[in-house]
């Protein structure tokens, strides 16, 4: 079997609807997919509604940091749809992001760029929540920005710019507890690209269920170290393309993509 452990939505920061996510994943032949939107589970709840041929798998990707307030995603996968408790968790996280991209676009207006948080949510799709994509697609059609994740995005947005503001995220042990109190499966994002190798077997011990090893970030090298844990630690292992359609930079659905069996619930008691 081949799927795709990670994909986004316009129901979060993705400018793909679901129809054309679930047409790729067919082009690709893929024979199921999981949609891990931010912190959100519209998505999948919609998408697994309206695929018969290709199984979708209810994902999310919780944004949490570690001990030092880094940042770092934890993947949820089959988890019951009421999702009451990731929900109630992601609830804060995306009330603090909706509250800071307001702050953002009064600020880039009080700088003199112009920016309506009207037009910012044109750019919404299905997303109930203002992410940073939506605020610089605007700025990059007025050319105010020369692309999504440029210079201009680097220098307002990051390095103590105008825009930038932190987000108290929950611990990785918090989106851990919650998935599980879901009876789902907690899976470690990207851990090439989030610096976090080292921590794995901490979080294990913890609680975490897998590890992401396939990532379109992930050097070959690192790959093969994150495979070798998983066999030592006895991990799941999982892989996806991470796309996010126009607003990222990640390859297309299916182009990293796991080659295995099913991703079986685990119950949590």
């Amino acid at each position: 079997m081949s799927w795709d452990y990670h994909i986004h939505s316009d129901y979060s920061d993705s400018d793909q609807t679901l129809k054309q996510i679930l047409n790729q994943a067919r082009r690709r032949n893929l024979e199921a997919i999981a949609l891990t939107d931010h912190d959100c589970v519209e998505g999948a709840l919609q998408a697994s509604k309206l695929s018969l041929d290709l199984e979708v798998v209810l994902g999310i990707e919780i944004s949490a940091q570690d001990e030092q307030g880094r940042p770092i995603h934890v993947l949820g996968y089959d988890f019951d749809s009421e999702a009451v408790h990731i929900r109630r968790l992601c609830r804060k996280t995306l009330l603090q992001q909706q509250e800071r991209s307001i702050w953002q676009i009064e600020q880039l207006r009080r700088a003199g760029y112009p920016i309506t948080v009207e037009e910012v949510i044109e750019r919404l799709g299905h997303s109930m929540w203002i992410y940073k994509q939506h605020i610089m697609d605007v700025l990059t059609e007025k050319g105010i920005a020369e692309s999504l994740n440029g210079d201009f995005y680097r220098k307002t947005f990051k390095n103590g710019g105008i825009c930038e503001r932190a987000i108290l995220f929950p611990s990785v042990q918090e989106a851990m507890e919650a998935i599980h109190a879901d009876h789902g499966l907690a899976v470690l994002a990207h851990p090439g690209l989030s610096g976090c190798i080292e921590q794995i077997w901490k979080w294990k011990d913890l609680g975490l269920d897998g590890i992401e090893t396939g990532h379109s970030s992930h050097s070959f090298s690192q790959v093969m170290r994150l495979h070798e844990i998983a066999m030592t630690l006895g991990l799941i292992e999982t892989a996806g393309s991470d796309n996010h359609g126009r607003y990222g930079k990640e390859p297309p659905i299916g182009t990293v993509s796991w080659k295995g069996d099913r991703l079986w619930r685990q119950k949590k008691n």
